[in-house]
């Protein structure tokens, strides 16, 4: 685990230095590669929607890294990143308007949910669903943490305003938003449940086979490597 976060730092630096005289990207990207059955993690099976300017910046990595690894995967896992967002909320009081500069600490999909809202002033969850195609139980977690709460605390308004969310359910950027900190970070909300013994008994088998994988591809490299050996040893007698 170590190992690999050491060697995405590397990575990242030589993306940076490579890609230094191409059309500069509109966000800063900062990868970490994981090496599939080292972590104890479930992959995400499904393909979320990217903003394009994250999509553009991830295709520009992929290409990048695949170039030096031939022959491997590499797979964007979205409910294990984060992001930074700079968000600007219009504040109107006694007819005035001031703009308020925060930057928001989100997760992956948040950063997807919020990013939609360059593009319209408002979404129904089923448009949301739709246009991010983010799972039904993370794009809920995302929603209320970004929805719930204070109305000061609250990046986005849903209407009605229950704790419950249906697909016709409509959400708005909050004007109303307000911290006396520029950089917020945006909890994500807790699961209603736990994962259900099922759900757990498939984590635990998917991960127990990428590392059998890893393991018996370990013992050729050893078997081939005391076949050597001994290949050594017998030439010099």
């Amino acid at each position: 685990m170590f190992k690999d976060m050491s060697i995405s730092n590397s990575v990242n630096e030589k993306f940076r230095e490579v890609t230094k005289d191409m059309p500069p990207l509109s966000i800063d990207l900062n990868v970490r590669v994981l090496t599939t059955g080292y972590w104890p993690i479930s992959p995400c099976k499904v393909t979320s929607k990217l903003p394009k300017e994250a999509e553009i910046a991830f295709e520009r990595f992929k290409n990048f890294y695949l170039k030096d690894h031939s022959g491997r995967q590499l797979n964007l896992q979205p409910h294990l990143g984060q992001a930074d967002i700079n968000a600007i909320f219009y504040q109107k009081k006694d007819d005035v308007v001031t703009p308020k500069r925060h930057i928001l600490q989100v997760s992956t999909y948040q950063m997807c949910i919020l990013m939609l809202f360059n593009r319209q002033q408002s979404f129904t969850y089923k448009d949301i669903q739709t246009e991010s195609n983010i799972p039904e139980k993370e794009l809920k977690r995302a929603l209320l943490s970004l929805a719930v709460g204070r109305i000061q605390q609250r990046v986005l308004q849903k209407s009605p305003k229950t704790k419950e969310i249906a697909s016709t359910d409509e959400f708005t950027i909050n004007d109303q938003f307000s911290s006396k900190l520029i950089r917020v970070k945006i909890q994500t909300a807790i699961a209603s449940k736990s994962e259900t013994d099922p759900e757990r008994q498939e984590t635990r088998q998917r991960v127990d086979d990428d590392r059998k994988h890893e393991i018996e591809a370990a013992i050729v490299r050893i078997m081939r490597r005391e076949k050597s050996r001994n290949t050594t040893c017998s030439l010099l007698r």
